[in-house]
């Protein structure tokens, strides 16, 4: 199989946002210390990672494609950095699409929160929304939010748009096909600025298998657990979470369609204890066991179950907690532009 033909991300894995409520409850309840204008600030994960992102526009754009915009935080901040006029951002799950919306003032406040409910983390959204609906006010009608496929843009006329941004979500398609919807849109010599993350794609100088919160050794343990408690089995953890992209594939991938891609920076961050523990250690570990032949039909509350006992049991072994080298999320950075 040719890298053109494979989709960026490893087999079985699948864009596991949709709900934009749940999405932004996710990225405030573990913030990132940033250096920015000369002093250091505290932001949401995502809008961290989404200034890292923004930097590298070149800023001479009118118009600029937010791809895969989500609840609209990249959106903002492309605006904060004066990189753009006008946004539009497309995207392909309608609840993020109707959060964005909200956030960017291009819908009735009361008629969505409504919707929203009313459980122990409403005040914390409720302040994160309203301090965002405040500073995104400005730009509302400088926003065009779509619901859209980035791999079928037919919508966006040819040889239309300066740039193209796309936060944390070119490793769900794949590159082939996406990058030559974007020849289509994009003027001659325009670019486009993404982003992957550290078990998508293996960073030269921060190898995932060196570096990356994937690779704890925490994980490997908790799986042993479970499959002695319980007889399971559970694939190849190491196998399964090897990066299938580099560099060079996705130079060669960009090139066939007409794209010069290069690296212009890295984005590492400390991944939070809490997150892994109650995210990323239950998510990775039930995939690991329900992929082997036979075990997908393992009921979901049993498996939780059990995997909550096995982190419970694992946190106490002072093996499982020696991996003081796997804890970053790493998160290269790309400019392709269209030759």
């Amino acid at each position: 199989m040719n890298d053109k033909d494979k989709v960026f991300a490893p087999s079985g894995f699948e864009n596991p946002y949709s709900d934009g409520i749940g999405y932004d409850l996710t990225n405030i309840q573990y913030p990132i210390v940033v250096q920015e204008y000369g002093s250091a600030q505290i932001y949401d994960s995502g809008r961290a990672d989404a200034q890292q992102l923004v930097r590298f526009l070149n800023g001479d754009s009118y118009q600029v494609l937010d791809l895969g915009s989500g609840t609209g935080i990249c959106t903002l901040e492309i605006f904060r950095h004066g990189k753009a006029q006008r946004v539009i951002g497309i995207e392909i799950k309608p609840g993020m699409l109707e959060v964005a919306k909200f956030k960017f003032n291009q819908v009735d406040a009361e008629t969505f929160l409504s919707k929203v409910p009313r459980d122990a983390n409403f005040g914390q959204l409720s302040s994160y929304w309203k301090a965002f609906r405040e500073e995104s006010y400005p730009y509302k009608n400088r926003t065009e939010f779509q619901l859209g496929d980035i791999q079928n843009m037919d919508n966006i006329p040819e040889n239309s748009v300066g740039a193209v941004i796309a936060n944390q979500v070119l490793h769900w398609t794949d590159l082939s096909k996406t990058f030559s919807e974007l020849h289509q849109v994009l003027k001659e010599g325009g670019e486009v600025i993404w982003n992957s993350a550290s078990f998508f794609y293996d960073d030269k100088e921060f190898p995932a298998q060196q570096y990356s919160f994937r690779y704890n050794l925490f994980l490997v343990k908790v799986i042993e657990e479970v499959c002695a408690q319980t007889g399971w089995k559970a694939n190849d953890y190491l196998k399964d979470y090897n990066p299938q992209q580099n560099l060079d594939s996705i130079c060669r991938i960009t090139a066939e369609q007409g794209f010069e891609t290069k690296q212009v920076g890295t984005f590492m961050s400390y991944v939070d204890l809490q997150f892994f523990l109650q995210g990323t250690v239950p998510g990775v570990d039930k995939k690991m066991i329900t992929g082997v032949a036979g075990q997908e039909e393992l009921e979901d509350s049993v498996l939780d179950a059990k995997i909550s006992e096995a982190i419970a049991k694992t946190i106490t072994s002072s093996e499982a907690l020696l991996d003081m080298q796997h804890k970053y999320d790493i998160q290269p950075i790309f400019k392709s532009v269209k030759k």
